[in-house]
């Protein structure tokens, strides 16, 4: 499907990019994280071009892109990402939208492990 998208949209069209966030995911599942993370920035690459940073679908890529950190135990890179996806929540549905209140939690839960990881180790 990925290939008959690209050579109908072109590289550089939200389709194709959307195909590969779901390509991501599955590497995501399979624990094939790097894979996950080289797909997911390739398609936040063409989704920041075409449909700017401050759409639904970038942060979600955004939000992937700061859970493979998390199981990477890579937190400070993790966190860095939660804070931009919820910069870009905020921006795209306001603030007091309920998606915009999980990603406050998700961050917030990852400021806490973080802190606690420095402390502790």
């Amino acid at each position: 499907m990925l290939r008959q998208q690209l050579d109908h949209f072109g590289p550089n069209h939200p389709e194709p990019a959307k195909t590969k966030v779901n390509i991501g995911n599955v590497y995501k599942s399979m624990g094939e994280y790097e894979k996950a993370l080289g797909t997911y920035n390739e398609a936040l690459t063409v989704l920041d071009v075409t449909l700017g940073r401050n759409h639904p679908l970038a942060a979600g890529t955004q939000n992937n892109i700061a859970i493979v950190f998390r199981q990477q135990g890579k937190y400070p890179e993790a966190l860095e990402m939660y804070e931009k996806t919820l910069k870009t929540c905020v921006a795209v549905l306001g603030p007091e939208h309920l998606d915009v209140a999980a990603t406050k939690n998700k961050y917030a839960d990852h400021s806490c492990l973080h802190f606690w990881l420095q402390y502790l180790c």
